[in-house]
């Protein structure tokens, strides 16, 4: 049963203990009036005889009497402590419900608290969240390479005699561990990919890249490895361009991307944040962030 029902019902026993209360209020007033009229006329007749002149104290009928007295004196007293009971039950009955309303006003604000205090951590942990993957660099789990070198499996044959070069950023390190990844995935039977590693060996450029992007004179071989990498490849996605985004930049490889008919290139990670610092900042605009 929720408060709000108890509170219903504490109240409906409050109110039936008034009704009962006044009942027994009327009950004893009843009681004392009726031994009033009862003892009306004794009592007058013995207070007549008393005052006869000359007459002596009647004892024998005070003492027949005073029974009867003392039952209607208490009961006038039960009376007037039973009232006086009822108001004072009456005064603590208020008293308790402000209690009861401190209370609830202080649980109505401590739940307030607690709620707000959830939502904070909620959003400390949704900024902590976003700060990981931030830091955090991007990962090929195990299933994640299997699943790249099997769809690299299914066009073995196209790759004869072809060459494959991965590249990306200097002093990019994130990128580098992904690079790894990738170039061990495409290496692992039954791929078998013949790639030239040359991660970490392009120089800034005005156009940065974002993700991973297949190009080469071989369009339709770079269009087969972008979507085997990027196919049940997990977060890292890759995607194929028409165009050298390496072009005019320094190489310091031994290798140039034109002597290979396909280049992968392991950008920047596609982070918002990244994106941001990297438009605002001006010795590292990009023509197409």
């Amino acid at each position: 049963m929720d408060p709000s029902a108890l509170d219903r019902v504490s109240r409906s026993f409050e109110s039936c203990l008034d009704w009962w209360g006044w009942f027994i209020l009327v009950s004893t007033a009843i009681v004392a009036l009726g031994l009033v009229i009862e003892y009306w006329e004794p009592v007058k007749d013995l207070i007549d005889e008393w005052r006869r002149p000359a007459a002596a104290f009647p004892w024998k009928k005070f003492i027949g009497l005073a029974g009867g007295i003392l039952v209607t004196v208490g009961v006038f007293g039960e009376f007037w402590g039973a009232y006086k009971a009822s108001r004072v039950e009456t005064k603590l009955r208020d008293n308790n419900h402000k209690i009861e309303g401190l209370l609830d006003d202080e649980a109505s604000a401590n739940k307030r608290e607690a709620e707000k205090l959830r939502k904070d951590a909620e959003e400390l942990k949704a900024e902590n969240l976003k700060l990981r993957a931030f830091v955090n660099p991007r990962h090929l789990t195990i299933a994640q390479q299997r699943a790249i070198t099997q769809n690299c499996s299914t066009f073995k044959n196209v790759l004869k005699g072809r060459r494959v070069k991965l590249v990306s950023y200097w002093l990019n390190t994130e990128a580098l561990i992904l690079s790894e990844e990738v170039v061990t995935a495409l290496r692992m039977r039954p791929c078998e990919m013949d790639i030239d590693d040359d991660a970490m060996l392009i120089g800034p450029t005005n156009d940065f890249v974002f993700g991973i992007v297949v190009f080469g004179s071989d369009s339709e071989l770079a269009k087969k490895i972008a979507d085997a990498i990027g196919n049940n490849g997990g977060p890292i996605g890759a995607g194929f361009m028409g165009r050298d985004p390496t072009a005019g930049a320094m190489h310091f490889g031994f290798q140039n991307s034109s002597t290979h008919e396909v280049t992968i290139l392991v950008g920047i990670k596609p982070d918002e944040n990244t994106k941001e610092l990297i438009r605002t900042t001006p010795a590292m605009k990009p023509t197409n962030p």
